[in-house]
This record gives C-alpha cells, structure tokens and sequence, in this order.
C-alpha cells in the first residue's frame, strides 16, 4: 500500500501566507510605543498594494519565470504585502481615533461643558448615555 501525498495548491499557499502576515502586520503596529505620522502610514500602502499584486494567481502559470512557479516567492510577496497593509491600515485608523481624543493636558481635570442632547437617551444595565452636541467647554472659566 503506498501512500499519496497532497501539495496544496499555489494559491492555497499564498492565501495562507496572506492572512499570517496580516496577523503579523496588524500585532507589529499594535506593539508601537508610538503612532507615526499620518504620511508614514500612508506610504506603505502602495509597496504593500504592489506586492500582494505580484503574488496574486496568474491565469497562465506555464508563463511565469520558473523560479516563481514553486510558490515560495510569491508567498514571500504576500506575506510582505500583506504585513505593509495591516500595518498602514491598523496605524492609518488610529491615528483617526486619536486626532478625535481628549487633549491629555486636561485628562483628569474637570472641565465644564455645555451643549445640547443630540439623541434620545439609551437605557441598558450599567448606565445611561446620549448624545451630546457640545457648544462651549471651559477649564477654570478659561474656554478650551
């Protein structure tokens, strides 16, 4: 009895290596002390874009350099790809959520605000919340 052996297909392959480096892109920007700037984000997109374009199936194989027909190239490529774009894209969305944050100069201070309920209030266990259309805020009756 002899035993067949299975090698999953070139995009299988390459598909797979697309979602580890995703994961891996995704964790390297969480892991930052600090954000970049917004530009630096921004020009992985492209290089990332390019790469996971050059690992993507071809419809005539029998075309490719023979080097890249093995599949480890073009893994390699969408590893890569995929690590630039999960990282732009991870950094690109919180740089977005920070520019909407408190300033940290008044973290832990009272400030008071006046505005208007924007929305129904909502009910569940632990509180109440609404929307709040924030007109004028002060520290110590100086406006911030």
């Amino acid at each position: 009895m002899h035993a067949t052996t299975y090698e999953s297909p070139v995009w299988a392959q390459t598909l797979f290596a697309a979602l580890l480096g995703w994961v891996a892109g995704t964790a390297l920007q969480i892991q930052q002390a600090a954000l970049w700037q917004l530009w630096v984000y921004m020009a992985f997109v492209p290089p990332g874009l390019m790469l996971i374009a050059a690992a993507a199936p071809k419809k005539r194989v029998d075309r490719m350099p023979l080097a890249w027909r093995g599949g480890w190239r073009l893994q390699a490529c969408s590893l890569l790809g995929a690590v630039l774009l999960a990282c732009a894209v991870t950094g690109l969305r919180a740089t977005v959520f920070l520019s909407d944050s408190v300033d940290p100069v008044l973290e832990g201070r009272d400030v008071v605000v006046t505005g208007v309920v924007a929305n129904l209030p909502q009910r569940n266990e632990a509180a109440v919340r609404f929307r709040l259309q924030v007109e004028a805020a002060a520290l110590n009756g100086v406006p911030v």
